[in-house]
């Protein structure tokens, strides 16, 4: 019975290790947004908005520190540059404060555009190509059939 239980432990232990792995990965062919502060959530691109998504990106930052002096109010500023490099953006997370009237900027994040798990430079938003398959020769012929010691 005991030997079981272990058994059933081990094996909804690889099955959630190997979900968390898959979910957690960066998506592949596509072109998609994410700040140094945070490395781990992706925002795709889109070219229907005016930044190309990289304000959802510095907005999911916001969320998690807006700055220390207000509170955030679900809006960014894009910094100017942001218009002139595809992709790199920068953007405030605009804050409040009680009894002052208007908003201000805080915590300042740039964004970055990726293909792939690969940052790219400033000036190249190019569309992004699935990744080539490397060949290894050893990969999936399983375990070998004849063992040196076999017929001793």
């Amino acid at each position: 019975m005991l030997k079981k239980s272990i058994c059933y432990w081990l094996k909804l232990a690889i099955i959630l290790l190997f979900f968390n792995n898959a979910f957690a990965a960066d998506p592949l062919g596509q072109l998609y947004w994410k700040t140094n502060e945070y490395p781990d959530e992706t925002f795709l691109y889109n070219t229907t908005d005016q930044y190309n998504g990289a304000v959802a990106s510095i907005d999911y930052a916001c969320t998690q520190y807006a700055g220390s002096s207000g509170t955030y109010t679900n809006s960014v500023d894009m910094a100017d540059s942001s218009i002139n490099y595809p992709a790199e953006k920068a953007g405030y997370c605009l804050l409040q404060r009680p009894f002052f009237p208007g908003t201000f900027q805080g915590q300042l994040y740039y964004t970055y555009l990726y293909c792939n798990g690969e940052k790219r430079t400033m000036m190249n938003d190019s569309p992004c190509q699935q990744p080539l398959e490397t060949y290894e020769p050893n990969r999936n012929f399983g375990p070998a059939l004849c063992h040196t010691n076999q017929w001793q």
